[in-house]
Formats: structure tokens, sequence, C-alpha cells
């Protein structure tokens, strides 16, 4: 849920104390996140098993970003959707990113699933969970793109 999505919903609702939605809108804006009484994890009601597949065999202590895209070309051995990404941030501290996620069909170039939304880097080498609005079905044996584009802060950004 976006901030925006919480302004317009459940921070109007009545549903929670005052007290509450103020500590919620900061959960949304500053770094590092303060403690929340609720579950900060995205919900999912997708049925059977999660994988995770790994890019990197090793973390580096190193990262710099000059503005493009992040793509990888995948193909899967039969049908799965995806239903995120996990992606790096800033070694540097606590950092919010924006970012736009993509999965394209390669050879039309056809975004099949695609999200703009944020996510927020606690300053560990750890990734974060991106996820889309919806799963993204993807065929067996048909190339694909995923695709990640983040706008990062200034202070952070890197020559190519």
């Amino acid at each position: 849920m976006t901030i925006e999505e919480f302004a317009a919903g459940p921070a109007q609702s009545g549903i929670l104390m005052d007290r509450e939605v103020v500590s919620l809108f900061l959960h949304f804006t500053v770094n590092p996140k303060p403690r929340v009484d609720f579950i900060d994890r995205p919900r999912c009601c997708l049925r059977g098993k999660e994988c995770s597949i790994n890019r990197f065999q090793q973390v580096e202590s190193r990262w710099g970003y000059s503005g493009t895209s992040d793509r990888i070309r995948f193909s899967v051995n039969k049908r799965i959707f995806v239903v995120g990404f996990g992606l790096y941030g800033s070694i540097h501290g606590p950092t919010d990113y924006q970012v736009n996620i993509q999965i394209i069909h390669t050879d039309s170039n056809t975004v099949l699933g695609q999200n703009d939304t944020g996510f927020s880097c606690d300053g560990s080498a750890s990734t974060f969970r991106v996820m889309f609005k919806e799963p993204v079905e993807v065929l067996p044996n048909v190339n694909y793109t995923a695709c990640a584009t983040l706008k990062v802060p200034t202070r952070l950004r890197t020559a190519a």
C-alpha cells in the first residue's frame, strides 16, 4: 500500500485511532522506520510454493547506480507466477527508493506486468521485496525480461 492509498482509505475510515494513523504515516515517510504495532509485510494470497532465485552468489560491499534500468533475460521450464523482485539498496544507511518493475515478453517487447512503487532499505546487504500488484504469469520455453528502474537519491548516484 502506498502512502496515498493509506491516506485516501484507512487513515480516514475511523477504524484506526489518531495515534495509530500518525504512527503509520511516520512509518511511511521517515528513515529509519519506527516500530509499528502492525505487521509491516504485504499480505499474499497465493497458494503454492514460493521460490526465490538469486542472480548473484555473493554480495560485494559496493554499489553504484547511473539511472539506467537493470534487466535480466530469463526463461522457465514450467508455468510459474512472478509476484515480485528482491532488490538491493545502498549499504550506506537507510534509504527510500521509488522503482518501476516490469516483466516483459522479450520477443514482442510487450509489458505483461508492471508496478510503480517504492521500498525502503535499511543499509544492509539484504534484498528487499518489491511486489507486483497482481502475479505475472510466465510460460515455459518463452523468453522474458525482468526489469527494474530505480529513482535513486542524488547523493547515491555514480557515473556509469
